[in-house]
């Protein structure tokens, strides 16, 4: 089911309101955003959808008189053809799949009605009562509310509740779903595991296809992956006689306890949504889900819910709330309608014609939401050009490169700084000041928001070419506003590295492959076989070796700094960050270091700096 258009009439707080949820083209939306300031009705137009969806809108309204409200609704094919053979809406006899579900509190007999058209000009009503049938079961939601305890009980047991159970109500949050959802998703990792141990049986001999491994468990992870790159969810165990929800970052095991509000925010709430697997068949309708998240966050928290309810059969239709500017104002939103509520001089709710955020310029969303005056605050007074890399350890790279370049007479006119930073796990006692959790999206992200209002100095962001985001940039581009990016080509000692490169292949092999004083070293992945064994020395392995099965040959190779080890379990690969600190501070046998290969990256920033 999907809503195409909500009237209401005499609504006590409402109003007569109308909103449109199709496009342009009367095609209906699947993401509607409903935006404004407190008191528009945002989130009573949740409250009266939800128990639209679940057959209780007449006694949720039942102390206001006189209010009538209007559902046009489309259903899928498959709901379509399935509600035919209803009983009830048998006799209606629709013939096509949308139709208005038209309910007036003032009625005691005839409260319920369907509006449809019968294949001629005219629109039928019929007084059949919805709420009776078997039908009512298409009619379904879900709504996360805002409404969360975080305090997470012990656990002990998996339950026997039915993952998929065929839920005769719509689904709405408690204050109680911490700890639910704490044990849905120990029940859900049962249930994945018993499907597999199923498909098993019934398969005798044959490897389970990554299809049939966790597939509901895997949604909550690839969602939650999205959000948090450097931060994964591990696995379900028992410990001390309880079952333990643990996290992973930076080979650090954590509990969900151990989470920050916002991670605990947006765990409980996309475990909820997992909690009927036939929810995304329906309306999700999600109220404010910007609450404790860091503006960061609230950028990415509308793709979040999208890939957690994706399924292939299904597109379900989302509904949220919002007081953030950094839902609405988001380039990376796509397929969405924003339908901005205010009051009018009557004091009346109506739809705004304005889509912008009310009483926020763009320059305070943006410094507000990446904290731009921190960046700009790392400027220094003499105005030179700023360097920001992707990575925490690429300005290592680049500055020991210029330096040596220097001391060699040689990029003298280039007089710049680059932004010092490391992420927010780095305590060793030399690490820089400025902790950034850094990553290609939000490089990207900063320097577009940069760019939005004036900079004195040139601050010029430098992308690997590895990723779809860094190659947007092989020309460099002026973003606006002293704002540039340009990622690193290809240097002339590499074959044209067809999947791009990293700041590390820059280096000769000669240097990049060098055995450091702790007896380790960096890899290339076409230095491996297909199943992961080292070509000069098959005692040694690469873990993972599905990893680098499309990265064979030289014109794709990528860097490998983990997971090799020996027949007797040593590590031996080198770390990238290890690898940066041992070239900036010029650590033997990386005190000698040919930086050929980083002579057009500079001549690319001079070229920026002198010609715009």
């Amino acid at each position: 089911m999907k809503i195409r258009r909500l009237a209401t009439k005499n609504d006590y707080v409402l109003g007569d309101l109308e909103l449109d949820f199709t496009d342009e083209k009367g095609d209906v939306v699947n993401t509607i955003i409903l935006a404004g300031e407190n008191g528009v009705g945002k989130t009573r137009i949740l409250e009266i959808i939800h128990n639209f969806g679940s057959q209780t809108l007449r006694g949720y309204l039942s102390q206001f008189e006189n209010s009538i409200y209007e559902f046009e609704i489309e259903l899928s094919e498959d709901e379509f053809n399935s509600i035919k053979n209803e009983k009830n809406f048998g006799q209606i006899n629709l013939i096509e799949n949308k139709f208005i579900v038209y309910l007036d509190t003032s009625s005691t007999e005839n409260y319920c009605k369907i509006k449809y058209n019968n294949g001629t000009d005219h629109i039928y009503s019929t007084n059949y009562l919805f709420v009776l049938s078997e039908g009512k079961k298409y009619f379904q939601t879900t709504y996360s509310t805002t409404q969360i305890n975080f305090n997470v009980n012990k656990i002990s047991s998996v339950t026997a509740k039915e993952i998929d159970e065929q839920l005769k109500d719509s689904l709405k949050q408690t204050e109680n779903i911490s700890t639910e959802i704490a044990q849905l998703l120990i029940d859900i990792d049962a249930s994945d595991n018993s499907d597999l141990a199923k498909w098993v049986d019934e398969n005798p001999g044959l490897v389970p296809p990554q299809a049939v491994k966790k597939i509901r468990t895997n949604r909550f992870k690839n969602a939650f992956e999205f959000m948090f790159p450097c931060k994964k969810f591990n696995e379900i165990k028992n410990v001390d006689g309880s079952k333990e929800i643990l996290f992973v970052e930076n080979q650090k095991k954590m509990t969900i306890n151990e989470l920050s509000s916002g991670e605990k925010q947006i765990v409980f709430r996309g475990g909820f949504l997992l909690k009927n697997q036939n929810s995304n068949k329906g309306i999700i309708l999600i109220d404010e889900p910007e609450i404790s998240l860091h503006p960061t966050w609230q950028m990415k928290i509308l793709e979040f819910f999208k890939i957690l309810c994706k399924s292939e059969q299904y597109t379900n239709q989302i509904i949220l709330t919002t007081h953030s500017p950094f839902i609405l104002h988001n380039e990376s939103r796509a397929n969405d309608k924003v339908i901005t509520l205010k009051k009018d001089y009557s004091e009346n709710i109506c739809v705004s014609d304005e889509k912008k955020f009310f009483n926020w310029t763009n320059e305070e969303i943006i410094k507000e939401a990446f904290n731009i005056d921190y960046f700009l605050d790392q400027l220094p007074n003499n105005k030179k050009p700023l360097i920001i890399t992707e990575g925490k350890t690429d300005w290592k790279h680049f500055k020991t490169a210029l330096e040596f370049f220097k001391s060699k007479d040689l990029f003298l006119d280039l007089d710049i700084d680059f932004l010092e930073y490391t992420d927010s796990n780095d305590k060793s006692k030399d690490a820089p000041s400025i902790k950034l959790n850094m990553s290609v999206s939000e490089l990207n992200t900063i320097l577009l928001s940069l760019s939005k209002f004036s900079q004195n100095n040139k601050i010029i962001g430098i992308f690997d070419s590895d990723h779809s985001i860094g190659k947007k940039y092989l020309t460099s581009q002026h973003l606006g506003n002293n704002v540039f990016a340009f990622c690193i080509n290809d240097p002339s000692h590499r074959k044209k590295n067809t999947e791009g490169i990293s700041v590390e292949l820059l280096y000769y092999d000669s240097d990049l492959l060098q055995t450091s004083p702790c007896e380790r070293r960096l890899y290339l992945s076409n230095e491996f076989s297909k199943k992961g064994r080292f070509l000069k020395d098959t005692d040694i392995c690469y873990e993972n070796s599905s990893k680098i099965s499309k990265h064979l040959e030289e014109t794709t190779q990528k860097i490998i700094d983990t997971d090799v080890s020996n027949s007797k379990d040593q590590s031996l690969a080198l770390s990238k960050s290890d690898f940066a600190n041992y070239i900036y501070k010029k650590t033997p046998p990386f005190d000698n270091i040919n930086f050929e290969g980083f002579k057009d990256l500079f001549i690319q920033l001079r070229n920026i700096i002198n010609n715009n």
